[in-house]
């Protein structure tokens, strides 16, 4: 779905409206396709990862777990991201940098993310994902926040791409 940034915050609490409380995963990345990207979980996903890598059934929210969730959830945003983005800018022959992820934990207001996201020059897209495993299903939310500049390129790109099949 395509959005105009602006329209976010409200598209973040329709999306995960039944959660108090959100986890993001908030990266950068640079190139002809560049912006930034917010991966969106409930705020219990830091939780199950982590649990799904220890095998640890019980949750005790002292320092050291808290520390690991956020870990674990700045790694697996750090790869989905990437390969979301870097995916996209391989099949559209550009290549892409990132800057490190920063994770956030907040409530669902849109003071959750950088402000300056919500320019309403910028479009977002937006990409459900879903994690199935055995025993617990993890679902989060990809948006990738762009500039008009870089969606021009991305739509020429993919019709050049569209063109070769």
């Amino acid at each position: 779905d395509v959005m105009k940034a602006a329209e976010l915050p409200t598209r973040i609490r329709e999306e995960i409206k039944i959660y108090d409380v959100i986890s993001i995963v908030e990266q950068n990345f640079w190139g002809k396709f560049k912006g930034a990207a917010l991966l969106v979980f409930p705020s219990t996903a830091g939780q199950g990862l982590t649990c799904l890598f220890d095998d640890e059934e019980e949750w005790a929210d002292d320092g050291d777990n808290v520390m690991m969730e956020k870990e674990t959830l700045l790694e697996v945003g750090n790869i989905l991201i990437g390969a979301c983005v870097g995916k996209v800018a391989e099949l559209l022959d550009d290549i892409v940098s990132y800057s490190p992820p920063r994770i956030i934990i907040n409530n669902l207001s849109s003071e959750a993310v950088s402000k300056n996201l919500f320019d309403p020059e910028k479009l977002a897209i937006l990409m459900k994902t879903v994690f199935k495993f055995e025993e617990r299903d993890i679902s989060g939310f990809l948006f990738l926040i762009t500039s008009q500049d870089s969606m021009k390129w991305l739509k020429t790109a993919l019709h050049n791409f569209l063109e070769k099949y």
